[in-house]
């Protein structure tokens, strides 16, 4: 079974303002690889499933899953003062 791990914001932000030069630049490879392999592909090995959104109190949560070589989902939580 696979562990799911939760980041909040402050902790994506101390992982990303710690990166040494070298992660850095292994990071914005894989994410520059990615987004041209999403953009150019017309296969389907990557599949984006319609997103989710709801909406409670005012608040509202989006869920975002994706599917390629792994399964993921990013949910996000956005306050109900949140400008969009």
């Amino acid at each position: 079974m696979s562990v799911l791990t939760i980041l909040s914001d402050e902790h994506v932000k101390e992982i990303l303002t710690n990166l040494t030069l070298p992660e850095v630049e292994t990071l914005q490879k894989s994410m520059r690889n990615i987004l041209h392999e999403f953009s150019t592909s017309t296969q389907d090995d990557i599949q984006q499933p319609q997103r989710t959104v709801v909406t409670t109190n005012g608040a509202t949560t989006l869920f975002m899953p994706s599917t390629s070589a792994s399964t993921g989902i990013a949910v996000k939580g956005l306050p109900p003062s949140f400008p969009f």
